[in-house]
């Protein structure tokens, strides 16, 4: 798929989306969402084509604090434009430092070199536990402060007994799309991240916790930024929460950075109707391990 076609698919579908988020909100939210898209897009291009942010952010923490300033940034413009809806000014200045800071602490604590190019797989469980603690720990510390119950983010299991149809009926579609991305060389070339089939112990070891690093994400992503943010400044908090997600998926090939806008967008408004990260964190893991399983298969 040609860089091209990424984004007039990409386009395409958000598209779709803001016409569904106009008759389901208002016009206001779908112009919100169709120009947040628009900006991240925008910058995906700049750091893939002109400027490669791996290069400039690696391991840089002032670096990484500048490329999230922008969507903080956004964040601030909309908390101006909505202020006071439902919680006071403290909380939502708080919500969004903790938004700003959050993403660069990830970057950069998972990239530091804990165990050494000799032992990948300690590296990559570190990658995937300093991981899990900055996804869970950051809404614990907002939670905390706020005085907020953390079981409001999305962590009902209602979605099993109502909507779990919705699923069942994409998850075929989910392992259709894994299996055929699979092939891309962009997404050989970089999962599964242990590629490494004669210690089966140690991959299926990485494998639960990669899983596990997914429901993480989605808790602090679909969690914890659309519902406390929602407190804040309404359902903008969906698109707002969709850069802070494409972002931290630059450097990766790029159908995926743009399929992670999309289905940011997507995830989201679902938790947001559903009041429930249930569909996310299957969504995930079935793309996840999915994508893994079916790489590892085309090299058999």
């Amino acid at each position: 798929m040609t860089t091209l076609t990424t984004f007039v698919a990409g386009a395409a579908c958000l598209v779709v989306i803001a016409i569904w988020v106009r008759r389901t909100y208002d016009t206001s939210h779908a112009l919100v969402m169709a120009a947040t898209s628009v900006l991240t897009l925008s910058l995906v291009w700049v750091g893939h084509e002109v400027l490669p942010v791996r290069v400039w952010t690696y391991q840089n923490f002032s670096a990484l604090l500048l490329l999230f300033s922008i969507p903080t940034a956004v964040g601030a413009a909309l908390l101006w434009w909505k202020r006071g809806l439902r919680q006071p000014g403290i909380h939502s200045g708080l919500l969004l430092l903790l938004f700003w800071l959050a993403m660069p602490t990830l970057l950069y604590v998972t990239t530091l070199p804990i165990g050494g190019p000799s032992r990948e797989i300690g590296r990559l469980v570190w990658w995937a536990l300093a991981g899990i603690a900055v996804y869970v720990s950051i809404p614990l510390i907002y939670a905390a402060l706020s005085r907020q119950s953390i079981r409001r983010w999305g962590l009902s299991l209602e979605f099993i007994r109502t909507e779990a149809r919705l699923f069942l009926l994409i998850a075929p579609a989910v392992a259709a799309v894994a299996w055929f991305v699979a092939a891309d060389e962009r997404f050989a070339a970089s999962y599964p991240f242990l590629n490494d089939t004669s210690n089966i112990r140690n991959l299926l070891m990485f494998e639960a916790l990669y899983g596990l690093s997914f429901v993480a994400l989605e808790f602090y992503f679909r969690g914890f930024m659309v519902h406390a943010g929602f407190k804040a400044i309404g359902a903008h908090a969906v698109p707002l929460m969709s850069i802070f997600y494409c972002f931290i998926h630059i450097g990766k090939p790029l159908p995926e950075v743009v399929a992670s806008l999309v289905g940011g967008l997507v995830l989201g408004y679902l938790s947001l109707r559903l009041q429930s990260i249930a569909v996310g964190v299957a969504f995930h893991l079935t793309m996840a391990w999915g994508v893994d399983a079916a790489v590892l298969l085309h090299g058999l």
